[in-house]
């Protein structure tokens, strides 16, 4: 059974519509910026700045609206996928085609994989000339790139590459071999290892946002009384809240990407 369609949707919208707002005022902010900044800077240095921080802004925004049409897509997907429809998916004149989220998805892992080797490349040389020695391993810095890396390749690659195939599939009125070769290739355990991952993150993190009020509440009254730590402490009970619902949002999106992989996987026999 899915999670209903209408959270993905809400959510959707809500993080794309914080992502307009954001970017707006980054661009108005940066405009009034540089007008400031011109009269103390060269022209250069404001025209980068300026240049630079749109650019940012533009590029979030991007980022915002692939999220927001893949996981609107989605839910729209597993409302077709529940009405029994024999009829091929739709997908909105907004929407990118499939073949789209899985070249970005691959984009976004393999720059930073590119990155990261060149970087462990130069790491690993330089320590091992610090310690004197043939080869000497980093292992921390080592490991954080490789979590890193392995974060990306969920959230990016396994994510979009997953959704791209299943939105190509279903909106084809003919499956083809290449369509169920790709989808073959995706991992629906990891999607649904990282679900499980992303819980036990939240549950964590409001676990101990809890139990760190115990410790700052006193301090907290001592600087501004107890009214406004009582308001204080439930905003950040709300905001531990809301979190955990973003947490378990994302992480039951992740679940049903697998869940419908695994159907179709079965249905065609790829599994």
């Amino acid at each position: 059974m899915y999670t209903k369609p209408i959270f993905y949707k809400i959510y959707s919208i809500v993080i794309f519509a914080f992502a307009v707002l954001s970017s707006v005022g980054s661009v108005l902010f940066a405009v009034f910026g540089a007008s400031k900044l011109n009269r103390v800077l060269p022209v250069g240095s404001w025209a980068s700045y300026l240049a630079v921080l749109i650019g940012t802004s533009l590029a979030s925004l991007f980022f915002s609206y692939v999220e927001f049409t893949s996981m609107f897509t989605f839910a729209q997907m597993i409302e077709h996928e529940e009405s029994g429809s024999t009829q091929p998916f739709r997908r909105m004149g907004i929407v990118f085609p499939p073949k789209f989220y899985k070249v970005f998805g691959n984009v976004l892992f393999y720059i930073p994989l590119v990155a990261d080797v060149i970087a462990a490349v130069v790491l690993v040389i330089s320590y091992s000339v610090t310690k004197k020695a043939f080869l000497a391993i980093p292992l921390i810095p080592l490991g954080l790139m490789l979590l890193s890396l392995l974060l990306i390749y969920i959230t990016y690659y396994c994510r979009y590459r997953t959704f791209g195939d299943l939105l190509e599939l279903k909106s084809s009125e003919e499956v083809g071999v290449n369509t169920l070769n790709s989808l073959g290739e995706n991992k629906p355990n990891i999607l649904r290892g990282y679900c499980v991952f992303l819980f036990i993150l939240a549950i964590v993190c409001f676990l101990a946002t809890i139990i760190s009020l115990f410790f700052i509440a006193k301090p907290i009254a001592t600087l501004f009384g107890s009214g406004m730590t009582v308001a204080i402490c439930v905003g950040i009970i709300i905001n531990a809240v809301v979190m955990f619902m973003v947490f378990a949002i994302i992480g039951c999106y992740y679940d049903n990407l697998a869940k419908m992989l695994e159907h179709y996987m079965i249905k065609y026999k790829l599994i």
